[in-house]
């Protein structure tokens, strides 16, 4: 299955107040409101939009969601550009290399502590748990054209409006969306075949195998664990993420 394809499988799998000292006062029909007063609890607050981006953690009406994204984009608001920042495949394929680097040398260091003090099942488990984190760096690395490449911003001046990247800015936010799609289709895939495996037959795919999963990508057995997957989602009623 080729990458575009599954970018648009993973598309569709995603899916008392003060007056605002900002520039816009109105936006598409709803007044812009000091985000310090609003709540998403309070009655009537999707009637208004909250001038700088907050975190929602209940259900907001969509179309809202979406003219209020468009907003904080015309007002290029710093804490949207946080958010944004999250999902980009640089940023997370530099934490990765990090955490993989870190596995390595602890390894390294602890290496006859492994090898005298844990059983053979768990050596097996903890080096699983060590390729499974080399495959998920690879797939953000590889499949998302990162090639070792790391943002000039540290955490506090990361902002998505400023990107070091420039014109490159939403293509990685994309990307870094697709990679963690395709890892969550696969972590689940794990969970139920791997690390508890159910009946007898022979996995479709290894997902600590990196190899192996980019055949999957392009022979046809990657769709099949997502179609397994969202028939398990649409089953259990459980979100994507959820094991």
């Amino acid at each position: 299955m080729s990458v575009e394809g599954l970018r648009k499988r993973v598309k569709r799998l995603k899916k008392g107040f003060g007056v605002s000292e900002g520039p816009i006062k109105v936006w598409r029909g709803k007044r812009v409101v000091a985000f310090e007063g609003w709540n998403e609890w309070k009655p009537g607050a999707f009637k208004v939009f909250p001038d700088k981006f907050v975190p929602i953690f209940g259900e907001a009406p969509e179309d809202w969601m979406d003219d209020w994204i468009d907003l904080l984009v015309k007002l290029k608001d710093p804490g949207l550009g946080r958010w944004r920042c999250f999902d980009c495949v640089i940023k997370k394929a530099s934490e990765l290399r990090v955490e993989v680097e870190e596995r390595c040398r602890l390894r390294e260091e602890n290496k006859d502590f492994y090898e005298r003090e844990l059983t053979p099942e768990k050596r097996v488990e903890f080096e699983r748990q060590d390729r499974l984190k080399v495959a998920e760096y690879m797939l953000y690395n590889d499949v998302g054209g990162v090639e070792g490449r790391v943002c000039a911003f540290d955490e506090e001046r990361r902002d998505f409006f400023k990107c070091p990247f420039g014109d490159e800015a939403e293509v990685l936010v994309e990307d870094g969306r697709l990679v963690e799609a395709l890892w969550t289709h696969l972590t689940w895939y794990n969970y139920h075949h791997w690390k508890f495996p159910e009946g007898e037959e022979t996995p479709l795919v290894d997902p600590a195998d990196y190899d192996d999963v980019l055949k999957a990508l392009d022979d046809g057995r990657f769709e099949k664990v997502v179609e397994e997957h969202e028939a398990y989602m649409k089953k259990t009623k459980s979100p994507m993420w959820a094991l």
